[in-house]
């Protein structure tokens, strides 16, 4: 992370959290990883889960005060999960009072070109350290290391360490019977910002979300790291 600011980031750098997380202008995450929306969404639907359950156990006690207060609460509880929603949707360009849909006309001939993540590196096809320099002159002033990976391998890296990958099978030669085919896999996850093993994050966010995904057949809410 000590050198992103030498390699032609995508976005540009906002800060860097002690635990590596580069955050980019536009999009700033705890140091976890989570962002403040998400983690207000979070609160949100914990507030609503434990009114629902107040309500309940009010209707159990037929205690007419108690259900009513229980039932303002849950209202309160679903308006403030409904503001969240429609702000997160403002965000995205559209907001809840946009409920007819335009019909944008397509043209089969052009293809939809994706922009890449902030947190890419404009930096790419790197197979020459010295040509590398020449092209980008800031790449001088980082500290590069090469590693080769063979069969039952694996690398660990950090948040925040920029990467290129070159994969390729074990066969050196067209005499050579090795197996042509072969798989790289890759295992993400948020770094933890504390120094606790059996409490990595110092907030509930991932625990919580993790467990809604099962439930809701969502991916994890997260960014790049």
């Amino acid at each position: 992370p000590i050198d992103a600011h030498l390699l032609s980031t995508v976005g540009d750098i906002a800060r860097v959290h002690p635990n590596g997380r580069i955050n980019y202008e536009d999009f700033l995450t705890h140091a976890d990883g989570s962002t403040e929306s998400a983690r207000a969404s979070m609160r949100a639907e914990q507030a609503r889960a434990s009114t629902e359950h107040e309500l309940e156990l009010a209707n159990d006690s037929g205690d007419t005060a108690a259900i009513a207060a229980a039932e303002k609460r849950l209202e309160d509880a679903l308006e403030s999960a409904l503001e969240l929603e429609c702000e997160g949707n403002s965000d995205e360009g559209s907001s809840c009072e946009e409920e007819e849909e335009e019909e944008v006309e397509e043209n089969p001939s052009e293809s939809v070109v994706s922009e890449q993540p902030l947190n890419f590196s404009q930096i790419s096809g790197v197979a020459d350290w010295e040509d590398a320099v020449a092209r980008w002159p800031k790449l001088s002033g980082s500290t590069p290391t090469e590693v080769t990976l063979r069969a039952g391998e694996m690398l660990y890296l950090p948040c925040g360490w920029f990467h290129e990958v070159f994969s390729t099978s074990s066969r050196e030669s067209a005499d050579d019977d090795s197996p042509t085919d072969h798989q790289a896999f890759n295992y993400w996850f948020h770094p933890p910002d504390t120094n606790n093993f059996n409490a990595p994050y110092s907030s509930e966010f991932w625990k919580w979300d993790f467990k809604q995904r099962p439930e809701s057949g969502l991916q994890a809410s997260s960014s790049s790291c």
